[in-house]
């Protein structure tokens, strides 16, 4: 004659991995143990659905499927016909969290002070950490830069199934004007030409332009133009604007005078020279005529 122990209903149905309402991502195997040396037979279902037979080594396998909330009951029986059941709840999540990062983007300059919000946007709740320049700092509240310098900003975001999202975003802080050096001519210069070339140096990223039109920057950061000059005073202004947006001006005033005056040649020459070849022709007219 057999004997059998009856089961104490909440023990023989055990979940090993992962915790019960945990979130999980997709492939997790979970892994279940019956405890009774007098199993008859045990069963599982699925939100309900088809009973299928379980058996050792009592595991689910999560692949293929979709992102939701399932619930998973085990149905076990032992010789003496005691019976069980436990239900479980787990939710798939393959989703990685969204991070959003307000007040910076990613290469650009800023000329001032700059404010940084990050946001996380998950289904499920998530941790989440910061860095800036490898130092740590709260990634929940609002960051305040203001020292000139490069910045690379790391946030990662972790949600509870295990999905990692990280973003990195490399920014400039520069509260500095670009140079503007080697100014040529230089203002007050006068000159008879219609042409002058203007030139000068600065920042080889800056962009540089004179009385409003761009000048080609060279990989050293020279720079020239010639400049159509009118007669009288000539205002040349030279602005250089670097990537944050700091401009520098500078103005110089050319004078074009007057032609310069041939070399050797006296004012009213010609006409004089004219009227006395018209007197010698008269004079040698009348003399023949006597």
């Amino acid at each position: 004659m057999h004997e059998f122990t009856w089961w104490d209903t909440e023990k023989p149905i055990i979940l090993v991995s992962p915790d019960n309402n945990s979130v999980i991502k997709p492939n997790t195997v979970i892994d279940f143990d019956i405890k009774d040396d007098n199993l008859r037979n045990a069963t599982c279902s699925i939100n309900n659905g088809n009973v299928t037979s379980f058996s050792s080594p009592y595991d689910i396998s999560t692949e293929g499927w979709a992102d939701g909330t399932y619930s998973i009951m085990i149905y076990a029986e032992d010789w003496g016909r005691n019976k069980v059941s436990k239900t479980f709840i787990f939710i798939v999540d393959s989703i990685p969290p969204t991070i959003s990062v307000t007040g910076v983007a990613d290469n650009a300059y800023y000329n001032a002070d700059v404010n940084f919000l990050i946001e996380v946007i998950d289904a499920n709740p998530y941790t989440l950490s910061g860095e800036l320049n490898n130092v740590s700092f709260d990634p929940n509240a609002t960051i305040s830069v203001i020292a000139e310098k490069n910045y690379v900003l790391f946030v990662q975001a972790t949600d509870k199934a295990g999905n990692t999202a990280e973003k990195t975003i490399v920014f400039t802080i520069d509260k500095t004007k670009p140079i503007l050096s080697d100014i040529s001519p230089a203002t007050g210069t006068k000159t008879a030409d219609s042409m002058i070339t203007v030139s000068g140096k600065t920042e080889t990223d800056a962009v540089v332009k004179i009385n409003g039109i761009n000048v080609l920057v060279s990989s050293d950061g020279t720079f020239s133009k010639e400049i159509t000059l009118v007669k009288g005073d000539n205002t040349i202004t030279i602005t250089a604007t670097d990537q944050a947006g700091n401009t520098n001006t500078q103005t110089i005033t050319v004078t074009k005078t007057e032609e310069k005056e041939k070399k050797g040649f006296i004012p009213g020459f010609e006409s004089l020279t004219i009227l006395m070849i018209l007197v010698a022709a008269i004079l040698l007219r009348r003399k023949r005529l006597k």
